[in-house]
């Protein structure tokens, strides 16, 4: 119970029935947000989510004395979305990508107005007794046992899709219509898929916050696939317990000194041994396969995100015109263009008077020309016949001085 409990005189005011909201609006707010509060607070300690009108009279209970107040405060949690009846949300189909803002109408706009004229309704036609018992949903709670739920199976079993049983002895959630309220919801959000298979109901999560796809052969094999596996770890586990009790039986035996009922023993374990050999080959077996499997779904999202890419990749060549033809034409107006380019560079850097240079280059000539005439030309010293016959001793020495004096 909220603080306000804790007063006397308070608690003889929250358990009478309301007052119009007129005399007194900031207490009709008050005593609204104590048994809202109080609501949420025993639905969450229960761990349900659905509950009626009656259930709540039985629990808030005060000296013998129920809440005679809650069906104001009900119809006020309905008016404000807070609560929808069980069997409104179960009627509810999961929406399609293109339907989520009709569903929120549906569901935000147009019940409240069928809910007032199925109010006006009830009260002419239904019975108070059948209004008490029927089953309402807590949203807020809803929501929390849904993540709460989704997490723990995700932990437990590190996988997305799980049988109906096997949920039940995980999670917390032992009211069977709020289980499936919860499943349910999860359904409407896109975040979980429901199949039956062999009088099993099989439950597929999604991981993350995308949406869920409908659960197809691939899932329900790799199902059975993990499911054998789990059994054959348990078969292993019992039989590895049977084999080491077999063993502990035997060398008591011994110490009694009971050969045969020892060998006998012996004998258990042997047979032990090979089935145990024999299941974990099966169960090696089936771990490749499921190692396969997961390897072929990531390999399948490889290839589809390289499909994807190869499309963006085209469709950018398409906005952006690029095609071999238009590269190529373009490349050789470009190799035009610079050789275009080029020639008039050529052009721009050419002499502009070139035959000013010409006739400069004629008067150094003449120049050059001038300077030789003037300036005579060195007189070499006469030299002496060359011999026609070998020389003697006396001719190379007058050769050699005349060599010397030219060379002085």
């Amino acid at each position: 119970m909220c603080d306000d409990a804790k007063q006397e005189a308070r608690l003889n005011v929250l358990y009478s029935p309301f007052r119009k909201k007129e005399v007194n609006p900031q207490d009709w707010e008050s005593k609204m947000s104590y048994w809202k509060c109080n609501i949420t607070n025993w639905c969450i300690a229960s761990q349900i989510c659905v509950f009626s009108q009656s259930k709540l009279q039985t629990v808030f209970v005060r000296n013998g004395r129920p809440a005679s107040c809650l069906t104001t405060v009900l119809e006020n949690m309905i008016r404000n979305n807070e609560v929808i009846r069980l069997e409104e949300l179960l009627s509810k189909d999961q929406p399609t990508l293109q339907s989520w803002s009709t569903w929120a109408v549906n569901c935000f706009i147009k019940a409240p107005v069928v809910w007032s004229f199925s109010k006006m309704k009830e009260s002419l036609i239904s019975k108070p007794d059948d209004r008490c018992d029927e089953e309402y949903v807590h949203l807020t709670v809803l929501k929390k046992l849904t993540e709460d739920l989704k997490k723990k199976i995700l932990n437990k079993y590190g996988q997305s899709i799980i049988n109906l049983d096997e949920i039940k002895a995980v999670i917390d959630i032992k009211d069977e219509p709020s289980l499936n309220a919860t499943l349910h919801w999860l359904k409407l959000q896109g975040q979980a898929a429901v199949t039956v298979v062999n009088n099993k109901t099989l439950i597929k999560l999604a991981r993350d916050s995308e949406r869920v796809s409908l659960i197809n052969e691939t899932d329900i094999g790799m199902f059975r696939l993990q499911h054998n596996e789990r059994t054959l770890k348990q078969m292993l586990e019992q039989l590895e317990t049977e084999r080491q009790a077999a063993d502990l039986e035997a060398r008591n035996y011994l110490k009694k000194g009971m050969r045969q009922s020892a060998k006998t023993c012996l004998r258990k374990r042997k047979e032990l041994e090979k089935c145990i050999e024999k299941r974990a080959s099966a169960l090696e077996n089936v771990q490749v396969l499921l190692t396969r499997v997961k390897e072929a779904e990531s390999d399948g999202k490889i290839l589809e995100s390289y499909k994807m890419g190869l499309e963006a990749l085209k469709a950018t060549f398409k906005s952006a015109g690029l095609s071999e033809d238009s590269v190529g034409d373009t490349m050789d107006q470009v190799r035009e263009v610079l050789e275009v380019h080029e020639e008039v560079q050529n052009a721009l850097s050419g002499p502009v008077a070139s035959s000013l240079d010409e006739d400069l280059e004629k008067e150094l000539a003449e120049l050059l020309l001038e300077d030789k005439k003037v300036l005579p030309s060195p007189s070499l010293p006469d030299l002496p016949e060359p011999p026609t016959h070998s020389p003697d001793s006396s001719s190379i020495r007058v050769y050699s001085k005349s060599i010397k004096q030219f060379s002085q």
